[in-house]
């Protein structure tokens, strides 16, 4: 059966980044630029995506430089039509495939950008401002792999009060990156 949100989705927004990486960035689902370009993100969100990441080592300084470390997903990897939430039926059809995905990628942690990823694999809260900032463990096969919740891009560039939140979240991200080397 085909993903319901396949046939409102202009294209697939799935992948990005080196396969190899230790750290999954895990985007919560697709917005307008990402669903016309096909890209994990795309646009302003990509460039301040990038500028965070470069904030705490994992990209180089300049927009647009690889992030080596890092391979960026989305949790939602098709665009709900008008931005709307994803429902609890289009969640559970692809629950196994965000499964599945982290068992090949076997990421050693994971940024999560909106609260969803959280929700759903770890048991964390649906709302970003009770999800952001703690320590969650999604369970796979081969062991347990931390998780942590900050703002997505595009919240960021909406409410810029939030960044020094979301600050906060990506220096305990950098923290908890030393300690897995």
């Amino acid at each position: 059966m085909a993903h319901p949100l396949k046939k409102t989705a202009t294209r697939l927004c799935f992948l990005a980044g080196a396969p190899n990486a230790r750290i999954l960035v895990l985007a919560d689902k697709p917005r307008n630029d990402e669903d016309r370009s096909g890209a994990v993100l795309a646009g302003k969100h990509q460039v301040l995506a990038e500028r965070l990441l470069a904030a705490i080592g994992l990209c180089g300084v300049e927009p647009r430089q690889a992030c080596e470390q890092v391979v960026l997903a989305n949790f939602m990897p098709w665009r709900p039509p008008g931005n709307r939430a994803v429902t609890q039926q289009e969640v559970k059809l692809i629950l196994p495939f965000v499964h599945r995905l982290l068992e090949l990628l076997a990421p050693k942690l994971i940024l999560c950008f909106g609260a969803l990823p959280g929700q759903y694999l770890a048991g964390g809260d649906d709302s970003i401002a009770h999800a952001r900032g703690k320590w969650l463990k999604v369970q796979t096969s081969s062991g347990s792999i931390p998780l942590l919740t900050t703002f997505h891009p595009e919240t960021l560039l909406k409410s810029p009060q939030s960044k020094r939140l979301a600050w906060s979240d990506l220096q305990t991200f950098r923290n908890k990156i030393a300690e897995v080397k």
